[in-house]
């Protein structure tokens, strides 16, 4: 999972640093030369939802995903324990009911295309998707497997 989590690092570092050059050519465009390049929003938007995937299945990876937790931590011993694991069953429930959406979703729109893109498909923006909760499914059945939060 390691070398997973440094790939999919390097991807969203990727992703972020396209996100930057396209604003900053849309913006010197629309101010400096007067034109509107309509498909940096598009494409801009694609590299967006794919950072923030990734980034969640990193958090995931990680254990460091965002959580409200005030009960759980005011409970104690076995009853903490089982509390802990209902919660990991909801998350594999969950990430198993995203994975399969994704895919549904991947399949239904990908004959579709960006307005501004004609030749790239819509359903890229759903390819993401699908590679997170995979990744999310995979780590929290390991956690849930090996008795880990």
């Amino acid at each position: 999972m390691k070398r997973l989590e440094k790939i999919i690092t390097l991807v969203a570092a990727v992703c972020f640093v396209w996100i930057l050059f396209l604003a900053l050519l849309q913006v010197f465009c629309r101010t400096v030369l007067g034109v509107g390049v309509p498909w940096t929003e598009e494409i801009n938007r694609l590299f967006f939802v794919y950072l923030v995937y990734l980034g969640a299945a990193v958090s995931v990876i990680k254990g460091e995903m965002i959580a409200v937790d005030t009960v759980l931590q005011a409970l104690k011993g076995a009853v903490r324990v089982v509390a802990e694991k209902v919660i990991l069953v909801f998350n594999v429930l969950f990430s198993a009911m995203m994975l399969l959406s994704g895919i549904q979703m991947l399949r239904t729109v990908w004959p579709t295309t960006f307005a501004t893109v004609p030749w790239l498909s819509n359903g890229f923006l759903y390819i993401p998707l699908v590679i997170s909760f995979a990744i999310m499914l995979a780590a929290f059945t390991g956690k849930l497997l090996a008795g880990k939060r």
